[in-house]
């Protein structure tokens, strides 16, 4: 079984299965979240510095900031599953 990798930015890798929820940073709702995993040291940063455009939340307590958009992101998922059923 091969896992593919998805670019998050900042030369950070994600497993795509593994991929739970990707979310826009701006609502209030998310920014407790973050809050609660920052106290516990679950999240971490993919950014480079540079303006967070979403919060990409995978499997167990973690989550990550990443500069790519949810659309971005939510593209690169979906090529990452065709090429895992096209196999």
């Amino acid at each position: 079984m091969q896992n593919d990798l998805i670019d998050i930015g900042g030369s950070c890798y994600v497993v795509a299965d593994c991929i739970k929820h990707i979310a826009n940073p701006n609502t209030a709702s998310v920014k407790r979240i973050l809050k609660f995993l920052r106290e516990r040291h679950a999240v971490t940063s993919a950014t480079r510095g540079q303006k967070t455009r979403s919060i990409i939340f995978i499997e167990g307590p973690h989550a990550y900031r990443s500069s790519l958009t949810v659309e971005e992101i939510e593209g690169l998922r979906v090529i990452a599953r065709e090429k895992k059923w096209g196999e």
